[in-house]
């Protein structure tokens, strides 16, 4: 990937050229909706954001990006 070059402050307010590198990151994700047992009628989110861990920074900040992550939900929807 080709690198872009734009200015940055620093914390005393001083510009300078700061180059960084494209990257990218890959998710994954999947949704379970169980139809008996303990958890029927709940959905069950699992995820994996950054999944090989990519060091990068972030978009027009100097700080890095997160690693991996890891995420689960269940949810219910309920109806009155």
């Amino acid at each position: 990937m080709t690198s872009r070059h734009r200015p940055a402050t620093s914390p005393t307010g001083v510009v300078t050229d700061t180059a960084f590198d494209g990257y990218t990151t890959q998710d994954v994700f999947v949704t379970w909706q169980p139809d008996t047992g303990a958890l029927d009628g709940f959905d069950v989110q699992m995820a994996v954001e950054n999944l090989f861990d990519t060091d990068y920074r972030n978009n027009l900040s100097l700080d890095r990006g997160r690693g991996r992550s890891f995420k689960v939900s269940l949810a219910r929807t309920l109806t009155w």
